[in-house]
């Protein structure tokens, strides 16, 4: 799947990503795949950008939902909101605030100095440098966000 991807066979490599999939908390890892392929289209289709960066949003989400408690998931998460509200001309505002909800949430696990993530242990310092460095970034693209329901 990342071979297709890196050689730009995006579409082949997201049906291949979707054909992978077992319903598993394993799958955390594909969903990230096909939300970055997603990623990539939008940044090569600026005509359709929104639609891909949507999709990647989505696939985003079921990577948290299939796999909520592991931290490198949960963060990748994060950053990938933080692209989706980059790239959206309008509703960015919404998903820097998803974003900072994930980086607030995870915060607290990064305490510490080891954790484990995807099967093995990680050190949490390089976690927790970056994900205060993005809830700094969050805090400051929000604050040119109206404080209503998230729509600019």
């Amino acid at each position: 799947m990342a071979e297709l991807g890196n050689e730009g066979h995006l579409d082949e490599a997201i049906d291949l990503g979707l054909r992978s999939t077992t319903g598993h908390p394993g799958d955390d890892f594909i969903y990230q795949m096909i939300a970055r392929d997603y990623f990539e289209r939008s940044f090569h289709d600026k005509n359709h950008s929104a639609k891909w960066t949507r999709l990647g949003a989505e696939y985003s989400e079921k990577a948290l939902a299939a796999n909520p408690t592991d931290i490198a998931n949960v963060f990748n998460v994060g950053v990938n909101y933080m692209l989706v509200g980059d790239d959206l001309d309008t509703g960015g505002c919404e998903y820097y605030r998803k974003a900072l909800a994930v980086f607030d949430g995870l915060a607290p696990r990064l305490q510490g100095e080891y954790a484990e993530s995807q099967g093995r242990t990680v050190q949490l310092a390089a976690f927790r440098k970056h994900n205060d460095e993005y809830r700094s970034m969050l805090n400051s693209s929000l604050r040119r966000c109206e404080p209503s329901s998230g729509q600019r």
